[in-house]
């Protein structure tokens, strides 16, 4: 199957010139269980604490709406 891959993320070669493979990065499981507890919180967070979350735990987001309510 086919996955979408950021930039910045390595990809190692493959026998096949236009096949790759990517090098995710290591998680600490520490961080991962913090991150389902963000996630199961109840109730929903609103839209400004995700976009704080996910700046947090996703490096590669940016908030380019930051200050739009759309």
């Amino acid at each position: 199957y086919e996955e979408l891959l950021s930039g910045d993320e390595p990809i190692l070669p493959t026998p096949h010139s236009k096949l790759g493979i990517a090098q995710g990065r290591q998680v600490d499981v520490l961080l991962l269980t913090e991150l389902l507890v963000w996630l199961n919180q109840r109730p929903a967070l609103s839209d400004e604490l995700v976009k704080e979350g996910l700046s947090r735990w996703v490096p590669e987001y940016s908030n380019k709406d930051a200050g739009s309510d759309q």
